[in-house]
């Protein structure tokens, strides 16, 4: 994997990098200023100058992971396109610290297997770019919030319920949809051919349903929340781009999270409550269907 580490000084607008950068990207491991140079210090294709500019204007106070897809000129004068990644937690005083990492372009599709957060967006990177009209960009973040906890009581016991998590995730969705774990009991997904919002709300209410009565076999005591979702859709059009699609489902786990409830949330054009949407009762079909799932997890189920 091609990558470097970086610090980005909001007062001074200063970036700074690893020394992995050299062989990667030409130019100094220090530019100055940064944003505001970004075009010809920071080599950053000009497509890209503004969401770039946008996104570390942004980070300060920065309450979620975030991350930007921009071009960047590499050492043989290309624009191959580099994932920015700051993750929630990593602020400072004066400035934050991310990752830039190179997208390959000769990635493997992932069909039905949990892969890695760079794959996954690699690949995410090349269905966009490929995808039907009236399609719908899509994401959700999944993030078991009971996890950490249980992690630091029983880590044994808290792999193995991440381990069932993760099949009845891949049991709900389909082999041709991305699913990729990015550590501390959160996974993303993209659902591939979606055409309707409500086909991603039916989905997290199963997940939801069927990760509830998985994690209560964990916990001694009932649980507010033990599974938050963070959804968002963009329109299919030019200015589509992973950056806002990741953008707006952290934002909506946030919401999620904060409900302290199991339940999700969907950034359409704004923030929506799982209420706001057409609800249907459980049906047979559902609940032969969290059977099928969990067994032969737990045959009681």
């Amino acid at each position: 994997m091609t990558s470097f580490d970086f610090r980005y000084y909001f007062r001074e607008d200063r970036l700074t990098a690893t020394s992995d950068i050299k062989g990667i990207l030409p130019g100094f491991s220090t530019i100055k200023p940064f944003v505001g140079n970004i075009e010809l210090g920071a080599r950053v294709y000009s497509d890209d100058c503004r969401r770039a500019m946008d996104f570390f204007t942004s980070l300060e106070g920065l309450d979620h992971d975030a991350c930007c897809f921009i071009r960047i000129m590499d050492v043989n004068g290309e624009y191959p396109w580099f994932q920015v990644f700051v993750p929630k937690g990593s602020e400072k005083d004066d400035h934050v610290s991310g990752t830039v990492t190179k997208i390959e372009e000769d990635v493997e599709q992932p069909f039905g297997e949990v892969t890695d957060r760079m794959t996954f967006f690699s690949v995410l990177r090349l269905r966009l770019d490929e995808m039907p009209l009236y399609d719908v960009a899509n994401l959700m973040l999944i993030e078991l919030t009971y996890y950490r906890t249980l992690e630091l009581m029983n880590r044994e016991k808290a792999e193995k319920a991440l381990a069932e998590s993760e099949e009845i995730i891949k049991g709900t969705l389909r082999d041709s949809d991305l699913i990729a774990y990015v550590g501390n009991g959160i996974y993303l997904a993209s659902l591939n051919g979606i055409k309707d919002d409500k086909i991603l709300c039916d989905k997290a209410v199963l997940m939801i349903s069927t990760l509830k009565i998985t994690w209560g076999v964990y916990s001694e005591e009932v649980l507010p929340q033990t599974v938050a979702i963070g959804m968002s859709t963009v329109p299919h059009d030019s200015s589509l781009n992973i950056a806002e699609i990741y953008d707006k489902a952290a934002k909506a786990l946030v919401a999620a999270k904060e409900s302290r409830k199991d339940t999700y949330m969907f950034f359409t054009n704004a923030i929506r409550k799982e209420e706001e949407f057409v609800g249907r009762n459980v049906s047979l079909h559902d609940i032969e269907l969290v059977k099928t799932i969990l067994n032969p997890i737990h045959t009681w189920a």
